[in-house]
């Protein structure tokens, strides 16, 4: 029987709640990216995208590298495309930490904002567009901080942003007492990963990478007809050759078959993972199967960096493989960024229950795909941070320094994988054989 990807995914039933109900003032749009608004959060007229993703930046302590040339356009449909041009838009209008406190509108503000909306509108009326909301002493951003935090334990003492040089820092003290409800949390991740991914333990010797790459070596010595294609041939080349010959001249086709039924085993194993990642069953059916798509990248580097040689441009893990092997199937561009960020993440000499809660922070990220339940999603991730902060506290002296190396990986992937994703679906398209592997095809079209 074919093995069907949404199939994988629970189908979870949920409750939905009935939106609020809206009342004045009326609002112009959003001063971020122009998305409708719904409030005056952290100091600045936003709509809940941007106001989510400022709480995000500042309570995780997140930076972010823009690709362009610092001034990409942000709106609606583009806002999550560069988050270090969208948070430097939050900084200039004037979005901080402390402006949370500040809950009313001002007179001033109020009547600025009425003469906007008739600007935009050119009617009494208001556009469907503009927002009408209740104006209250900030219960609304207060109640969403207070969510935040009811996961952490009495143990722990939270402390706010300050900023300091347009930057923010996260200040957090946890007591080394056992919190048996996180204990509890770190065995089931653990064990969810030792069941999705067995070799783990293995990867994660050196003696044993090491020893493999000394065997891939003398291979390639013993065997110098393996390494005697120096040239890439070009894919429409080998393609118009193949189809005439039937010859897999460079063995191009044995490795993308290679690829494709690992490829196929890891996304099962992402997915009884994910199962096992507390709440994210609970979810709506859609969200975790977008959930899931956005992370697999994520979840594979995390459990493969370790095989992945820098100096030597070699993986050895599943299979063995140069740089020039992959270059036959991968973009090279992608492969001279995928060499230099293993190397960081080998520097931070991760153990498999810090990878485990890498993979599952990453999982539940909400701002990388459209999600019906996007609040939940934060919700369950809050609590997976709280639980890698307690984690770190009993280890490591240098807490903060930790925690934000840890933090700085996980989002340093968000590109990269953005990168192997629009590879991968280019792959799909290019070569006919991945058509045999029903799941990745239901994973990458559907």
């Amino acid at each position: 029987m074919a093995f069907s990807f949404h199939q994988q995914v629970d189908v979870a039933h949920s409750i939905q709640k009935s939106p609020s109900t809206c009342r004045r003032p009326l609002l112009p749009p959003c001063r971020v990216c122009g998305d409708k608004a719904s409030g005056f959060h952290y100091g600045a007229n936003t709509c809940e995208g941007c106001k989510g993703f400022f709480r995000r930046t500042m309570l995780r302590c997140l930076t972010y590298t823009c690709y362009g040339v610092g001034n990409c356009q942000i709106c609606p449909d583009k806002r999550n495309s560069c988050s270090a041009c969208r948070y430097k838009k939050c900084l200039k209008i004037g979005m901080s930490r402390n402006a949370i406190k500040t809950g009313r509108y001002s007179h001033a503000v109020h009547t600025q904002y009425i003469k906007e909306v008739k600007t935009l509108t050119r009617e009494p009326q208001p556009d469907p567009d503009v927002v009408i909301i209740d104006s209250k002493d900030g219960d609304e951003e207060m109640s969403g901080d207070v969510k935040m935090r009811r996961y952490m334990s009495d143990s722990c003492i939270y402390k706010s942003c300050e900023k300091e040089n347009s930057q923010h820092k996260i200040v957090t003290e946890i007591g080394f007492c056992v919190n048996d409800e996180f204990e509890e949390l770190i065995e089931k991740l653990v064990t969810a990963q030792s069941s999705a991914q067995s070799s783990l333990d293995t990867y994660l010797n050196q003696e044993y990478i090491k020893k493999m790459e000394t065997k891939y070596k003398e291979n390639l010595l013993s065997n110098p007809v393996k390494g005697s294609f120096s040239c890439i041939i070009p894919k429409d080349e080998y393609k118009q050759f193949y189809e005439s010959t039937g010859v897999d001249l460079d063995n191009r086709i044995s490795m993308m078959h290679a690829f494709a039924e690992y490829m196929q085993e890891d996304i099962k194993g992402l997915i009884r993972f994910a199962k096992e990642v507390p709440g994210f069953s609970e979810l709506p059916a859609q969200d975790k199967i977008s959930l899931v798509k956005a992370v697999q990248f994520d979840y594979w580097l995390l459990g493969h960096y370790m095989c992945h040689n820098s100096e030597e441009k070699t993986y050895v893990g599943e299979f063995y493989y140069s740089i020039k092997d992959f270059e036959k199937v991968w973009d090279p561009v992608y492969l001279s960024n995928l060499y230099p960020f293993t190397d960081k993440l080998k520097q931070l000499n991760m153990d498999k229950v810090e990878i485990a809660f890498m993979r599952a922070i990453a999982l539940t990220f909400a701002d990388r795909c459209d999600l019906q339940q996007a609040e939940k999603v934060e919700t369950i991730q809050w609590r997976l941070i709280q639980c890698l902060k307690y984690l770190i506290s009993k280890r490591n002296k240098d807490f903060n320094k930790r925690f934000a190396e840890i933090m700085d990986r996980i989002t340093g992937m968000r590109e990269l994988s953005e990168m192997c994703y629009q590879m991968t679906n280019k792959l799909n398209a290019d070569w006919p054989v991945l058509d045999q592997y029903p799941l990745l095809v239901e994973y990458f079209c559907s």
